[in-house]
C-alpha cells in the first residue's frame, strides 16, 4: 500500500505597523509614535493522525479481515529472536499473571495467580525442570516444550481465527505504526470445539500489529458455556523487549536437578492403544491431587482422582463411550472409547500442568 508521506505545513504570519503624529497649537513636538514590526514567526501545523491508509498489510492481513495466517507471520519474525511475554488473565475468579523469558536456547516462565501456589519453569537445550505450590515439589518439564508452547501460538491462533478481527485504525507507538484490529463476535470454531466449549455466548478483542506480522499486543473478553456452565474471561497478551531480553536461571534450580520427578506419557493397551499411560520415575513428593484430560478428533474427555501417586507409579488416562475420563493409578482402564489418531494429553497436578503433549493412538 503507499505510503503517505508527513510534511509539517510552515505557515508565516507579518504583522505590518502603521505610524501616526499629531500637530500641537502650541509647540510642534517630532514623535516616532509608529507601531514596531514584529519578528516573524513559524506556526507548524498539527501532524495529522496516522490512518491505515499510512501502513503496509502484514500476510494475513487485509482491509476488512485479519486471519490466523497472520500468527505465521508473528513466527516468522520472532524466529531466532530473544524476547519477553507478558500475560494477565482472569477466569471466574481466579487471576494469573505470567512472564516468560524467551532465549535463543533457554525459557524461564514464572507465573503467580490468586488461588494456586506460583509455579515456575526453566528449560535450557532438552532438559527442563518446573517448580510448583511454592517449591513443594519439583518435576522435569517435557521435552516437547518449546518455543512456540511458551507463546501461547495454539491461543493466539485460535482466538485470531474465531473472532471477527477488522482492522479500524493506525496507531503510533515507541516511533513505530501499528495496525489496530477489532472484533466484536467470534465463532464456534472446531479449536474452541477441542476445549470441550459448546457456545461462545459473547466476545470482544483488540489485537496491535506490526506492519511485518509481529503480534503486539492481543486482549479479548469472552464468555462461553461448558456443560451447561457459564464462564466469563480475560486475556491479555503482549509481545516485549523483542531483542535485548536475557534469560535468568530460577534460584531453586539446584535443588530440582537432584530431586525431581519425571512423568512420560506412551500409548498403552496393546497393539491398537486405546489409551494414555504415564510413567512417573523419582522420590520426590507429590500432592494427590490430580486432574487430566484428552482431546482427540472425536471430542474431549476431562476427569480427576485424588489418588496419592509416588516414584514408580503409572497413571492412566482414558475416554469413556460417554467422552468422561478415568484416571487411575496402577489399573489398566476398562470399557473404554476406541481413540484412534492424535490426540493431546494434558495432566494437572494441584493445578500444575506436569504433561502436556501430542500423542498418536
Amino acid at each position: 500500500m503507499q505510503r503517505r508521506t508527513y510534511l509539517a505545513a510552515v505557515g508565516t504570519s507579518l504583522l505590518a505597523g502603521c505610524s501616526s503624529g499629531s500637530d500641537s497649537s502650541t509647540t510642534e513636538t517630532d514623535t516616532d509614535t509608529s507601531t514596531p514590526t514584529e519578528t516573524p514567526t513559524d506556526t507548524p501545523t498539527a501532524t495529522p493522525e496516522p490512518t491505515l491508509e499510512d501502513v503496509s498489510f502484514p500476510d494475513g492481513v487485509t482491509g476488512d479481515d485479519v486471519s490466523a495466517d497472520v500468527v505465521t507471520s508473528h513466527q516468522r519474525q520472532l524466529l531466532g529472536e530473544q524476547y519477553t511475554i507478558e500475560m494477565e488473565s482472569v477466569e471466574g475468579s481466579r487471576l494469573t499473571q505470567t512472564t516468560v523469558e524467551i532465549g535463543s536456547n533457554s525459557i524461564h516462565q514464572e507465573q503467580v495467580s490468586s488461588n494456586t501456589s506460583n509455579r515456575s519453569f526453566y528449560k535450557n537445550g532438552d532438559i527442563g525442570f518446573a517448580s510448583a505450590n511454592d517449591g513443594e515439589f519439583h518435576f522435569t518439564v517435557d521435552p516437547t516444550v518449546n518455543r512456540d508452547a511458551v507463546s501461547q501460538i495454539r491461543r493466539l491462533r485460535r482466538h485470531i481465527e474465531a473472532g471477527n478481527y477488522t482492522p479500524t485504525d493506525a496507531v503510533e507507538q515507541n516511533g513505530s505504526l501499528l495496525i489496530r484490529a477489532e472484533a466484536d463476535d467470534a465463532s464456534l470454531t472446531e479449536r474452541f470445539r477441542r476445549r470441550a466449549i459448546d457456545t461462545i455466548d459473547s466476545y470482544s478483542g483488540t489485537v496491535l500489529l506490526t506492519e511485518d506480522g509481529r503480534i503486539v499486543d492481543l486482549k479479548y473478553d469472552m464468555t462461553f458455556s461448558r456443560n451447561d456452565r457459564s464462564t466469563d474471561t480475560e486475556f491479555s497478551f503482549a509481545t516485549k523487549a523483542v531483542g535485548s531480553t536475557s534469560v535468568s536461571e530460577p534460584s531453586w534450580l539446584s535443588t530440582a536437578r537432584a530431586d525431581a520427578v519425571t512423568f512420560t506419557a506412551r500409548p498403552a493397551g496393546g497393539d491398537d492403544p486405546k489409551y494414555v499411560a504415564i510413567d512417573i520415575e523419582g522420590d520426590g513428593s507429590l500432592p494427590s491431587n490430580i486432574s487430566g484430560s484428552l482431546s482427540f478428533a472425536d471430542g474431549s474427555a476431562f476427569g480427576q482422582t485424588s489418588s496419592t501417586i509416588s516414584g514408580g507409579d503409572t497413571l492412566y488416562l482414558a475416554a469413556t463411550p460417554e467422552n468422561r475420563l478415568t484416571v487411575s493409578v496402577n489399573t489398566q482402564p476398562s470399557n473404554v472409547a476406541n481413540i484412534d489418531g492424535r490426540t493431546f494429553v494434558n495432566v494437572n497436578l494441584n493445578g500444575v500442568a506436569v504433561v502436556n503433549q501430542s500423542l498418536s493412538l
